[in-house]
């Protein structure tokens, strides 16, 4: 049993493995939401909320509770209530679950995912999981190890470090700032002080994930709608840049010896970095994407403002502004609104579509990642890559050689010459 041999099976059973634990993790926000929004919604107050006068019946509040579970882990920014979740303003524990929710689905899905495996692969080392827990035991070592190698969206220690403390930042000084401009302004106009600090903190952590609000974003100050564009933009940029930033590092750094002297490579060492490259490679991949979606946005203002160049004109609610929330909101797929896109011509709703598909895809790899094959087809990929590169050097060789001889020959016959 050689090396190579195994490494490939012990990949494959930490495949297999982070398969079930991503699974777990998926099925576990959903099942715990639907069960804290169901009993939530089923009370007296939960049902009063749902009423609604513009559809002519109540929401049934099981179903709400399943439909906005999925909305919110999914980031669909999709709700039953014509007003989002305005209901909800000064409902703490919908408001913070939601929140919670939101941003597991999204800006924390890597950073959680993380965290939960390392539990239980703590629980495993511990024996409270028995046969299971040891026999999985190197397999949970594997996706800790090397996270990138597995999975496109689980980083190694320092990224996810880095996309938490972003997250933790940005969603704070949001809150603070919303809190301190616009405290009395139109937006909380006749809001208590709790609910003014719950509605501002979910604005806040609703910012960069999906389209749901507790409040009339129209009324927002100017200042905010500013501070909201910025973190739209941003909204899954760290995410993509991490994906991108560590693609270099996606390969497994463990290797396979031979410790009881039978000729068999049969114990898995980790040889892995705690740093890996990502850490210098940030700066650049960081610079090319945010260019990158500055270009596209600045196209897609300026073809907007063509579309729409009359209605700039003629209403004073329809301003450039306005039309940057929108497009920023459509590339970040964060799906906030001003209420603008009803009265959007079609060519700006097609413009809008293309950015949309646009900003869900720029966190992919730029090309083929490691995670994604398998382990027989990433050798075969490698060993295609090295042939490449050998062909590569020897004709650079080749041709160095010939270019040398032709200087040898010109300098001789100069000195013949002479």
């Amino acid at each position: 049993i050689n090396a190579e041999y195994m490494g490939n099976l012990a990949e494959v059973h930490a495949l297999g493995l982070l398969i079930k634990l991503v699974l777990l993790y998926w099925f576990a926000w959903h099942l715990i939401s639907f069960t804290i929004l169901s009993i939530r919604l089923s009370t007296n107050a939960g049902k009063a909320r749902l009423e609604v006068d513009d559809i002519g019946h109540d929401i049934n509040p099981v179903w709400f509770a399943l439909f906005i579970s999925v909305s919110c882990f999914q980031n669909g920014g999709i709700s039953l209530l014509p007003n989002s979740l305005v209901p909800f303003v000064d409902d703490w524990l919908v408001s913070i679950w939601m929140s919670l929710l939101l941003m597991a689905g999204n800006v924390c899905f890597g950073v959680w995912l993380r965290w939960m495996i390392l539990g239980i692969r703590h629980i495993a080392e511990k024996g409270a999981l028995g046969k299971w827990g040891a026999r999985h035991l190197p397999s949970f070592n594997m996706i800790i190890d090397n996270p990138r190698a597995l999975y496109t969206n689980l980083f190694p220690r320092f990224e996810t470090r880095r996309l938490w403390l972003i997250v933790v930042v940005s969603t704070t000084l949001q809150w603070i700032i919303t809190m301190a401009v616009d405290w009395n302004g139109e937006v909380f106009d006749g809001f208590d002080t709790d609910v003014k600090i719950l509605s501002s903190y979910f604005t806040s952590a609703a910012t960069r994930t999906a389209g749901f609000n507790t409040v009339s974003l129209p009324k927002l100050s100017p200042s905010l709608i500013w501070i909201q564009c910025a973190l739209m933009y941003l909204a899954a940029a760290p995410v993509a840049v991490a994906v991108k930033s560590t693609r270099n590092s996606a390969k497994l750094k463990v290797q396979f010896v031979d410790t009881d002297g039978d000729g068999d490579a049969d114990t898995m060492v980790n040889v892995a970095k705690e740093e890996q490259e990502a850490k210098d490679n940030q700066k650049s991949v960081g610079a090319s994407v945010l260019a990158q979606d500055m270009m596209l946005m600045v196209a897609a203002i300026a073809i907007i403002a063509i579309i729409e160049d009359r209605n700039l004109y003629k209403s004073d609610n329809f301003t450039i502004l306005g039309v940057l929330y929108e497009v920023t909101s459509a590339y970040g797929t964060v799906g906030l609104s001003l209420d603008l896109t009803s009265i959007f011509r079609r060519g700006t709703h097609v413009v809008l579509i293309i950015i949309m598909v646009m900003g869900r895809h720029r966190g992919l790899p730029t090309e083929i990642d490691r995670s994604l094959m398998l382990p027989a087809n990433f050798v075969a990929a490698k060993a295609k890559e090295d042939y490449m590169k050998a062909t590569q050097e020897k004709r650079y060789q080749k041709l160095g050689r010939i270019q040398a001889e032709k200087k040898a020959k010109k300098r001789g016959s100069v000195a013949s010459s002479k």
